[in-house]
């Protein structure tokens, strides 16, 4: 029987990644996103959209098929969510109202808009 050393020692040259390139790993990246932003639990979609890493196509992609009220407000909160895309939700979607009373997105949104 092969000792783990020598296991990794004989696979290493044919189980090396070097072989993928840089869009097979961009893929891969963009697919887990738009997995883990469409999660079924709120608790998940809420901390996905508070990642300032996210990128600007899926936090605008997550609002569009948003429900749920704090995921909607962590979404526009994040800095990386698009000006233009903050006015147009707050001018032309019905779901803005329920956010009349949050003091800290009303401040965030006058910010953003002046």
């Amino acid at each position: 029987m092969n000792s783990l050393k020598e296991i990794v020692k004989t696979n290493k040259s044919t189980n090396s990644g070097a072989t993928r390139n840089a869009s097979f790993y961009t893929k891969q990246k963009n697919d887990f996103i738009t997995t883990i932003a469409s999660h079924e639990d709120v608790t998940v979609r809420e901390a996905v959209a508070t990642s300032d890493c996210l990128p600007r196509k899926v936090l605008v992609e997550m609002l569009k098929n948003e429900s749920e009220t704090s995921v909607i407000r962590a979404i526009l909160l994040n800095p990386n969510f698009p000006k233009n895309a903050l006015i147009n939700f707050c001018t032309n979607d019905p779901r803005a109202t329920a956010f009349n009373d949050d003091e800290e997105l009303v401040d965030y949104v006058e910010k953003m808009s002046s």
